[in-house]
This record gives C-alpha cells, structure tokens and sequence, in this order.
C-alpha cells in the first residue's frame, strides 16, 4: 500500500484540459458523420476488429483510455465491437483536430517509426482510416506527421486522442491563418488581439478555463482581457459587455497597427466585420441579447438628444430618433421598436445587403432613406423628394440596390418615379437620365448633373432615359433593320405648339429636335431626304394628336435655300450657299451667311433652309446619323437666331 502512494503517477500536460474541451466544442459544430469518426479514432488507430485491414496489430495511441460505450460507436460506421487493443509500444503520440475554412484537418502526430514492422503497422491502419474516412467524411482530411505542428495548426486544434503536443512558444504565427481557422465568432474576434511571438505563453495560468471561446482570450496580449473575460462566465450586463468590447478593439487595432503587407490588408478587414462592428463586439450579441430579454429597451427624449437605455443604462445615443434607432439596428434587431420600414431594414442588416430602403412620407415631410453598407452598418437619414431621386440615381449607376416603400397618402408621382428608377436595368458604365419636367437629371458614375432637357438632348447620347409620358417608353426601344440598311426611328410627339422629334438608332443612341408643327410635313421629308442621302433607313411613326397635322403644306410657296455644311478636324464648321462658303476660317461670318439667305426670299416673305449635305471629318468611319441630324439642328439653329435678329432690325427700319 505504501509502495503505491509512493509511485509517482505520469505526469500530463498542464494544458489537456483545454484542447480536450476545444475538442468537445469543435465536435458540436460537425455533421453527425464527422463527429462519430473523430470520436472513434482512438479505438480505430489502437484496436483491433473482426474485419479485414483491421484483424492486424494497430499502431497503437499514447495514454489511450478505456470507453464502455465504443462497441455502440463502432456500430454507427458498421464496424463490430473492437476485440482488443495493441499490446506493444503505441506509435501515435497524438490526434489533433484542427478546423479548416472548408473541412477539417485530423494530425496524427506519430515520431519516426524505430524498424520495418512498426512503420508498416502505422501505415497499414492509417490507410483503412482514409478509406473509411472518404466514404462516410470526405471533409475530414487525415495527416501523418513525425515533426511538432505549427502555432496556427494548434491554436484553434482539440485533442482527440492521446496527449497534448509539443507547443511552439518561442516562433511567430501569422495572424491572418489563424483568424482564417477560427472556429466562432468570438474566437476569431479575439484571435485578432494575440500578439505574433509565443502565442501559448499566456495560456498556463488559465488552466481553470472551461469554455472555448475564451481559450483565445486567454492569449491575448492585453493584461486586462484575461480576467475580463473570465468574469463573463456569469451572466454580464451592459456595462460588463461594453468594457469587454472596448477592451478587445483596443487590443486589435494595436496589434493591426504592428502588421505589415498582406497580413495588414487581410486582417484589416477582418477587423471591421468582427470587431469594429458595432459598439458591443458581434461575437458578444448573444450575451446582449439574452440581457434585452430581461431588459426591454426604453427610447427616451432628453432636449435635443434621443437615448436607448437598456438595464437604467444609456448605451446609445443620438441627435434624431431616425439615427437612433438606426444605430440600434446595427447593435442588435432586437433592439429597435418593430415598425414596418424597420423590419425590413433589419432583415437587410441581418442578411449584410448592400441595398437603400427609400420609405416616402405623405406631404411636405422629408422621405426617409435607410441604407446598409458592405460591412451591414445601417446609416439613416432625412432627404427631399431632389435628394432622394439623386440618391436613387447614383445608387444605380453604381448598380447598387434600392428598395421604395410607401406610407399611406404619399404621393403617387413621387412613387411612380422612384419605382421607375429602382427597376430600372442601366449597362455598366452607361449614362442614365430621369425627365422633370423641362429639366434633366442627369447621372454619369458618381457625378450627377441637373440640365435643361432640349440641351441635354441636343447631342446624340447612349443613355437609360425615365421620360415623364409613358408614351415614349415604346419609342426608346432600339429599330429594326429596314431593307438591310441601318436604320433610325423617329417618333413625333405633340408638345403644345411645337413638336417633338425623338431619334433612336440602333445603337440605342438618343437625340430630341424640336420642330414647328406647321412644318411638320416639309421637315419629315428633308430628315428622310438627308437620311437616306447618308445611306440609312427612316422608321417614322406620329403621335396621334399630330396626325391631323402630318400633311400641313408651309403656308409659304418658296424654293427652300439648300445649305451644305463640313466639319473639319477640328471641329470648326463651313456652310455653303451656291458658291459662296461661310462661318469658321472664312472672310463671311454667320451673320452674312443670314444676310444672304434673305436675299433669296422675296420681301416679306421668311422660307425655308434645306441641309442637304453633311460631311464630317470628326466622325470616326460608320459614324451615326444621329451625328448628322444634331450637326443639322445646331446649323439650324444658330442660323434662325442670326435671321430672328436680322428681321428685326428690318422691321425696325
């Protein structure tokens, strides 16, 4: 009796307890394969079974232990009760479970076999291992090694058999890997606190630790993260969590400070999902919110500023009610009051989607705009019915998401064109432009620019266009080929006493001219005249309350003044009347150019002026007509203000 007190018991490793807790937590998180294999593998590399590959001596596990329950185990891989164990020296010193980003690695850590039997013992049971592993958990990946694993294969590791390792106190880790392996959110918070050099160092005093979660904690660099953490065991309040969370950002951004390279980058955004989040770190949302089920939180106005107190503590706080409760959201859903607008905004905050919920107020009051980052914090604010059409725009020129819900009495053509815009399909890199009224808003990337409508069309434009009627919907679909020439539409809209022509070819290219309805007819035949001159197709269609107006004949009876104009290089432009050349680089300006084409008309009488010819050296070859057409309107147009000018100067004298 005395000789047995007297013998000494082996001695084990100060930190089992940890990696065989870390192992119990990490069998949580498998499929119910997985765990009945890692569970079994003490008894699969040390016992031996009624069935081929397994009736041979095994390699044997270290400190393997006894369990009365392995014959039910071996029958959930239909494998029969083992019959007994190795009865010579075991090989496997250790079985290490390490979680991967995708699957999990099992290190079977045995030294160099000593002679011929045992290295084929040891790989005659570790092949039949691999093979039942690939049929019942390809996921598990097994790994023979001789030599110590390294600080990022061990860190997040649990002990499946045998004893605990070699553990490298003395050599770097990189960071980034072992955040990669992390196996809980808290875990690979805290993992992004440790400090490079010995990263087991810190873990022999925190022998008494139980949960995994902390097992990271334990190494952490920051003195006062240790005991902090140990007192979470018990149920925390606010002020406990928020001292946690404050603690464990300043010990990640120290550490992030030291970093360098790709492990900077990497871990950088690490840091912002997992820790710089939120005012109470991600990883401790449960415990918040088992303390929001014993807490209601109360919103409560004090002068200028809204609180959200939770336990009679303020934990946020902010000058409108909309911010408030938008930061609320991004703490935890549960702490913010459950309206419609907000549910949903908690939906996308819980599913980190980057999309705008737009909700339109009724009347004067300013729209509400709620949108989630890439990283799910959600920012709220108060926009005009401008503002809001400018965000939408820009949100979707950058094709981002955008979402629009409507309260009740809100205004049917403020939610009209928001809908519009949210569904509306716009081509990377392509322009896009919502109609108001003469005005056009006009986005282009991430500048956004408020235009007259006839100026900003005055020029052919490859765009997504909102027109206000819905009659242009229809004429802003790309032609058909007609006669197998390239080919343009031309739609005409009434727009009180003038028309509206708007081209489309079949690039989808825009351009609107604008035309007296009493020259309807005449200008019809000089765009197909011009058209068809330059080789491509005419596809006319009319509005119907122009229809009455198509066959008006001008009310002069006058030979038109044919005009033929070239741009060069340049860009500099040469009219010719007869054999006469007027504008850029000529002795006779425009104003002589009016002069002369009133010499052609009898007194008292203004006709027409015909472009009969268009040629462009600026124009790339295969250029568009839609080219041609707004160099005609601009020649057109500058000419008609030098003639309006001459007329009345003549009526004056």
């Amino acid at each position: 009796m005395s000789r047995s007190r007297a013998t000494r018991a082996p001695t084990h490793h100060p930190l089992a307890p940890f990696f065989r807790r870390r192992l119990a937590h990490l069998l949580r998180l498998m499929t119910p394969a997985e765990r009945a294999l890692v569970r079994l593998m003490p008894v699969l590399l040390g016992g031996r079974f009624r069935r081929p590959g397994y009736d041979k001596e095994p390699p044997g596990v270290v400190r393997m232990p006894r369990r009365r329950r392995w014959g039910l185990a071996c029958e959930a891989v239909d494998l029969p009760p083992p019959l007994g164990f190795t009865a010579s020296r075991p090989l496997v010193r250790s079985v290490i479970v390490s979680p991967q980003a995708h699957g999990w690695d099992v290190f079977i850590i045995a030294p160099a076999a000593s002679g011929h039997d045992e290295h084929r013992r040891l790989d005659e049971r570790v092949q039949v291992v691999r093979q039942l592993c690939d049929r019942r958990a390809p996921t598990l990946n097994v790994i023979v090694t001789a030599g110590p694993l390294s600080a990022e294969q061990l860190f997040f590791g649990g002990l499946a058999a045998g004893e605990v390792p070699e553990l490298p106190t003395d050599a770097a880790f990189d960071p980034a890997q072992v955040v990669r392996q992390a196996p809980s959110p808290l875990s690979r918070a805290l993992a992004l606190t440790l400090a490079p050099q010995q990263p087991f160092s810190r873990l022999m005093p925190g022998m008494a630790l139980a949960s995994p979660e902390r097992f990271a904690a334990a190494a952490s660099s920051d003195d006062r993260l240790f005991p902090l953490v140990q007192q979470l065991s018990i149920e925390p309040g606010i002020v406990e969590l928020e001292l946690a969370s404050r603690v464990i950002r300043h010990a990640a951004r120290r550490q992030w400070r030291g970093l360098t390279g790709a492990a900077r980058r990497e871990i950088g955004a690490e840091l912002k999902r997992s820790v710089m989040g939120a005012r109470i770190v991600p990883a401790l949302r449960p415990m918040l919110e088992r303390l929001i089920d014993r807490c209601a939180p109360s919103e409560v106005q004090d002068g200028n500023t809204w609180r959200l107190q939770l336990d009679d503590h303020t934990i946020l706080s902010a000058p409108t009610l909309d911010a408030l409760r938008a930061r609320a959201l991004t703490e935890s859903p549960r702490l913010c009051v459950a309206q419609g607008e907000w549910r949903r905004a908690r939906a996308l905050i819980e599913n980190r989607t980057p999309r705008t919920l737009l909700v339109i107020e009724p009347g004067f009051i300013k729209h509400l705009a709620l949108t989630v980052g890439p990283t799910g914090r959600l920012r709220a604010r108060r926009l005009t019915t401008e503002a809001c059409l400018r965000l939408a725009l820009s949100l979707r020129c950058e094709r981002r998401g955008v979402e629009v819900s409507v309260r009740p009495g809100a205004s049917p053509l403020v939610v009209s064109r928001l809908s519009q815009i949210a569904s509306a399909e716009v081509p990377p890199g392509a322009a896009f432009g919502v109609e108001r009224g003469s005005r056009l808003l006009l986005a282009m990337g991430r500048q956004i620019r408020d235009l007259s409508f006839l100026t900003a069309m005055s020029r052919p434009r490859a765009m997504t266009l909102l027109p206000e009627h819905a009659e242009w919907t229809p004429a802003l679909r790309a032609p058909r080929a007609l006669g197998g020439r390239p080919t343009v539409r031309c739609t005409l809209f009434a727009n009180e006493q003038s028309a509206r022509a708007l081209f489309v070819d079949q690039a989808q290219a825009l351009l609107v001219e604008t035309l007296k309805q009493s020259e309807m007819s005449a200008w019809i035949a000089d765009t197909r005249a011009l058209l068809e001159k330059a080789g491509y197709a005419l596809d006319l269609s009319i509005s119907p309350s122009l229809e009455p107006l198509a066959g008006r004949v001008p009310s002069q009876d006058v030979e038109p003044v044919e005009l033929a104009v070239e741009v060069d290089a340049e860009g500099r432009t040469t009219i010719t009347l007869g054999d006469e050349s007027f504008g850029a680089n000529q002795p006779l300006g425009w104003r002589a150019l009016a002069e002369t084409v009133f010499s052609h008309w009898p007194p008292g009488v203004r006709g027409r002026v015909v472009v009969v010819s268009i040629a462009s050296k600026r124009q790339a070859p295969g250029g568009t007509a839609l080219e041609s057409l707004a160099l005609r309107a601009r020649v057109l147009r500058r000419l008609s203000a030098h003639l309006d000018s001459l007329a009345r100067h003549l009526e004056a004298a």
